[in-house]
């Protein structure tokens, strides 16, 4: 934050305030970054390049009660925000007025890469051999999962506060204070247009 204080006169006070806070956070799997699993074993259907972060290994799902293995289906989910601040303050001593006024202005930026399935989900449920490792040697997967591509969210928004009070001194043992604020929080705009993504097979609605 960076903060100036100036007296323009012996009346007249001016406080500028301009701040900014930015985060970053990473959720990924343990490979994120390391090594794209996916892509060493040519696994069709899955995502093609992906952002290292979503790097890993595919969720393995096995039933009659033998554990899978693989990276959980969540993530990743790349997070890159920004808030800036601007802040402006006037005081005024006028007679029996001490008059004050100014604006806070917000900008912030809300960026978002990742969602489930990134990886891809397999389970096997012996459906095939009647036993479900049997079944994940010969590839008989009974569902799988992936995304089709990883969201981008991008959200904006600017907020805007302007504001005036008066303390006025009317008599040595009355003083009256009054003001008006206005606030104005817009919703969120997307940058990207691209919140959602939908992809529909080409053998969807086959049996």
């Amino acid at each position: 934050m960076i903060n100036n204080t100036r007296s323009l006169t012996p009346t007249w006070v001016n406080e500028f305030r301009f701040g900014y806070v930015g985060l970053r956070n990473n959720y990924a799997r343990e490979l994120a970054n390391v090594r794209d699993v996916v892509k060493d074993l040519a696994l069709p259907n899955l995502l093609s390049d992906p952002i290292p972060a979503a790097w890993g290994i595919p969720s393995i799902g096995l039933s009659d009660g033998f554990s899978g293995w693989g990276d959980d289906t969540e993530g990743p989910y790349v997070i890159w925000n920004h808030q800036f601040q601007w802040v402006d303050n006037v005081s005024w001593i006028h007679g029996k007025h001490s008059i004050k006024f100014g604006a806070d202005i917000r900008r912030v930026r809300f960026n978002e890469t990742g969602n489930q399935f990134a990886r891809g989900s397999y389970g096997f449920q012996n459906q095939a051999t009647g036993y479900a490792p049997a079944d994940y040697m010969l590839g008989y997967a009974h569902d799988t999962a992936d995304a089709a591509a990883l969201a981008i969210v991008q959200y904006r928004q600017t907020s805007q506060a302007y504001y005036f009070d008066d303390s006025w001194k009317v008599k040595p043992n009355l003083t009256i204070d009054f003001g008006l604020r206005y606030e104005y929080v817009p919703m969120w705009s997307n940058k990207a247009d691209s919140l959602v993504n939908v992809w529909i097979p080409d053998n969807a609605g086959s049996s």
